[in-house]
């Protein structure tokens, strides 16, 4: 891993353009070398637990422009060591909506799945139930109402159903729109067994947690491509090899086994990632401040908050247009230094969001290796295993205390 150099501020006699410049011919960003294969299967036990979670609790970056004077590599933005605990827990936390995120995906695909079959009421059925109406035109990463196992336990739990569904005939003879001729309808029952649904739902969630993992692996490489592009606009001011690079999510969705909405799934989980990567730098900026590390932390946390405000508050939405997580870290990435304070009394700060960028580029890539490895293959079925042996046993504890009353 290469060191980035730290970003002095500009003097009087070097633009804030040259100072860009200069930050960008001495950035070199090499992520975290990791592989996009699937491994092969892992055997359900201790260690992989351990292993699919000791990623979120261990430092990952040591952020370039710490200002601590110590030769041991610092944290993320200068944080103190003390505040690893809490981001641990942070990215802890963050696995849940995660996996909402893969059953909302899963709930999706299967009402995809059913309508491609003329199965138009177990398309409604899993799409509306626990209160999910209107999913099928949702197009964001925040729409589950409870948590992923909440929703497979009630579904599981839920009785059979059956419906009357009626529908015009379309053979009742004579001319079309003759007013003489009476409209008469079909009419036949449908049986619902959610727990059936729920079986088909977490074999959906078993492949698109595979996809996850795989596409998770890519984010290293959309960093590098931001930070390509924007060195090459700064020192050339157009990007001649943005032609001929190569598409880092490559997807045919017609000639491979892919869910039919993995590429807009790819497109949220970048979306998701940059949220929670913008959440993260703001409160490791913060942490700085409260601690006396980086004078500027207050002022680099407050202007980062602004810039969400204005730009980036609707990667939180639903939207089908592509490219917006990309976006929003170009935004920043793109935004000139400033100098914050001066005035009443306030130390001058300055605002480099240059680096900003990069510490959400790198938090990026370390929360993507944690819900890479959270899905990694055999935890998911693993997860849909724990679930049914509870509702076993739970079920097992009803029957006992009913025979012994």
């Amino acid at each position: 891993r290469h060191t980035l150099p730290a970003l002095q501020a500009p003097s009087s006699s070097r633009t804030m353009q040259s100072a860009k410049l200069a930050f960008c011919n001495s950035v070199s960003v090499v992520p975290t070398a990791r592989t996009t294969t699937t491994p092969p299967a892992v055997s359900r036990s201790a260690n992989v637990r351990s292993s699919a979670s000791s990623f979120c609790n261990r430092p990952v970056f040591n952020h370039p422009y710490s200002t601590t004077s110590s030769t041991a590599p610092a944290p993320m933005g200068g944080v103190s060591m003390t505040s690893w605990k809490e981001r641990s827990e942070r990215r802890a936390k963050s696995i849940t909506p995660f996996k909402n995120f893969l059953t909302q995906r899963a709930i999706q695909t299967l009402a995809t799945y059913s309508r491609e079959f003329l199965d138009e009421t177990s398309a409604e059925f899993v799409e509306e139930f626990g209160g999910h109406s209107g999913l099928h035109a949702y197009q964001g990463y925040k729409f589950m109402k409870m948590d992923w196992n909440e929703y497979l336990i009630s579904m599981v739990s839920a009785p059979t159903e059956t419906y009357t569904i009626k529908k015009n005939n379309p053979y009742r003879g004579g001319t079309p729109g003759n007013p003489y001729i009476k409209e008469t309808f079909l009419s036949y029952k449908v049986v619902v067994d959610p727990s059936k649904i729920a079986t088909r739902l977490m074999e959906c969630r078993e492949h698109i947690a595979n996809e996850f993992h795989q596409d998770l692996g890519l984010i290293g490489q959309e960093s590098l491509e931001i930070v390509r592009h924007h060195r090459a606009m700064v020192t050339h001011k157009k990007d001649d090899q943005g032609a001929l690079q190569m598409a880092i999510f490559d997807h045919d969705p017609l000639h491979n086994t892919s869910s039919p909405k993995r590429a807009g799934t790819y497109e949220l989980l970048k979306r998701m990632l940059a949220v929670y990567a913008y959440r993260e730098v703001v409160a490791a900026r913060k942490a700085a401040a409260e601690a006396g590390i980086d004078r500027a932390a207050e002022a680099e946390a407050a202007w980062l908050e602004r810039m969400f405000a204005e730009h980036g508050t609707p990667l939180e939405g639903s939207s089908h247009r592509y490219g917006m997580g990309k976006e929003f870290v170009e935004k920043v990435l793109n935004s000139s230094p400033r100098i914050v304070g001066g005035i009443d009394g306030v130390e001058p700060a300055l605002v480099d969001p240059s680096k900003l960028a990069m510490m959400m580029l790198k938090e990026m890539e370390a929360l993507a290796e944690c819900w890479q490895d959270a899905v990694m293959p055999g935890l998911t079925e693993e997860d849909h295993l724990n679930l049914r042996r509870t509702l076993l046993e739970d079920k097992v504890k009803v029957e006992v205390e009913v025979e012994g009353e």
